[in-house]
């Protein structure tokens, strides 16, 4: 296969839509956010000992964290998949 037939294969690229600040009525990226609070604890889940996934895989409650250093965010995760191999 020749560069040109790769090139032409290849997916078009995604185009982009609005940009968040566009999008929003003021300007302001944040004009429209909802603030929620952030809860004490997150759900996460731990490796407890070596062994099938389904035997050491445990899901447990866990503090959120509150002092981040510079330079560090704080996510909110909607969804994640896991794949233990």
């Amino acid at each position: 296969m020749s560069a040109e037939q790769i090139a032409s294969a290849a997916p078009a690229p995604a185009v982009a839509g609005p940009s968040r600040t566009e999008a929003t009525p003021s300007g302001n990226p944040t004009a429209n956010a909802t603030v929620e609070a952030i809860p004490a604890t997150q759900k996460t889940w731990r490796v407890t000992r070596k062994g099938k996934p389904e035997d050491v895989l445990k899901l447990s409650d866990a503090p959120v964290p509150t002092k981040l250093k510079k330079g560090d965010v704080l996510v909110k995760v909607q969804a994640a998949a896991l794949n233990p191999v």
